[in-house]
């Protein structure tokens, strides 16, 4: 018997609309890929976009880069910038009567409302300087002229660091504001008018010989007696840094205090005049936020009065040379001490400023903000916790 075998085919009516179903699958397919908000499209978008994201922090940073810098290819556009994030440490510092040469003891403790600005920057070490100190150091005599820079690079270093390694505090000198200002005090002479007073000189109207310049040497065979501090460092003045600002420590004095009055010069005792007192213009300054650094202008400054700088000098009369720390803030002529013999006290405020090496500390500039001009006009320094 002969089984017969059933064959089951697909129609044509089948085959037809599985095809249709295809093509329709197909075209939905191809409308999900290749349409504007299809997935090639999605793809090709977030591609563009990544690429104009690349773009923009290339153009940002390269626009940041000439912002910061000049063509010169320092920082100065820094200068000025408010600064946050530099938190102090709380230690205190007391400058004894003797040293000062004050009636008394003086305690010094960190201002808690310091405000702190960018002085200089070089892409490794920042520079920033504080408001001048709310409270004032009074030196007195030869104690105060022997003792005076000591005691305000003290006063810096002890209330206004923060103890991080590659940080270091000193006080404002006279050699960094000659650095930033075109006004060539080598040049400077006056015009002796009398016992105790004195005239800039601006003109060639007056004869050389009214005159007295600067670094011109008298010889005094009376009224010759000198401080301690103006033999070991001031008699050879050198006008470029201050020498004579190293701690005494370094100097072999017991306990950095030199006590000595007034010490009585030989016959024919030479004096040299270091000492320059000029009110600076704004125009002098090549970049005229230093101006406003020096004269404390800023917005948002506190600390007033004229302000101790870390260095000494001496000047010349007929008859008389005077000894004095240097300042800064106004066109102020004040002697602590005198080679006649006499002595002055003087009160004062103290300015800080701070060295960070930027590797050595750990220490980041952040959230930087930068006006329509370039300038930077505030910064937040960060600290590595390692």
């Amino acid at each position: 018997m002969i089984n017969k075998i059933k064959e089951k085919g697909i129609t044509l009516i089948a085959l037809v609309v599985t095809i249709v179903i295809l093509l329709i699958l197909a075209g939905v397919t191809l409308s999900l890929s290749l349409s504007q908000n299809g997935l090639f499209g999605r793809a090709q978008n977030a591609a563009d976009q990544y690429k104009k994201a690349q773009e923009d922090e290339e153009d940002l940073i390269r626009q940041l880069a000439n912002d910061m810098e000049t063509s010169s290819g320092d920082y100065s556009k820094y200068v000025g910038a408010k600064v946050t994030g530099y938190d102090l440490t709380t230690e205190s510092c007391e400058i004894t009567a003797s040293t000062s040469g004050h009636t008394e003891a003086q305690n010094f403790t960190t201002d808690p409302n310091m405000q702190w600005r960018i002085w200089d920057y070089d892409g490794r070490t920042l520079r920033i300087i504080g408001d001048p100190t709310q409270k004032s150091l009074t030196l007195n005599g030869a104690a105060g002229y022997n003792n005076g820079v000591w005691a305000i690079e003290e006063i810096c270093s002890k209330c206004y660091s923060n103890g991080k390694p590659g940080v270091e505090v000193t006080s404002l000198k006279r050699s960094d504001i000659q650095k930033v200002s075109s006004y060539d005090y080598t040049q400077y002479r006056h015009e002796q008018s009398g016992i105790n007073a004195w005239k800039e000189v601006t003109n060639n109207s007056l004869k050389d010989e009214k005159l007295i310049y600067f670094g011109e040497s008298k010889t005094y065979d009376i009224n010759n007696k000198y401080p301690k501090m103006w033999e070991d460092n001031d008699r050879y003045w050198n006008s470029g840094e201050d020498k004579e600002c190293k701690k005494w420590e370094e100097k072999g004095t017991e306990n950095g205090q030199i006590s000595e009055k007034m010490t009585e010069g030989l016959s024919s005792t030479v004096f040299k005049q270091s000492y320059y007192s000029h009110t600076y213009k704004e125009e002098e300054f090549p970049n005229k936020k230093y101006y406003n650094l020096i004269f404390r202008k800023a917005d948002g400054q506190t600390g007033t009065g004229v302000y101790w700088l870390a260095g000494r000098w001496s000047f010349l009369f007929d008859d008389h040379c005077d000894f004095g720390v240097q300042m800064e803030g106004a066109d102020v002529y004040s002697a602590l001490c005198s080679s006649i013999g006499s002595s002055f006290s003087l009160q004062r405020t103290v300015r800080p400023i701070v060295s960070i090496s930027l590797n050595e500390s750990g220490c980041s500039i952040e959230n930087i903000s930068i006006d329509e001009d370039g300038y930077v006009t505030s910064c937040k320094l960060s600290w590595s916790t390692e």
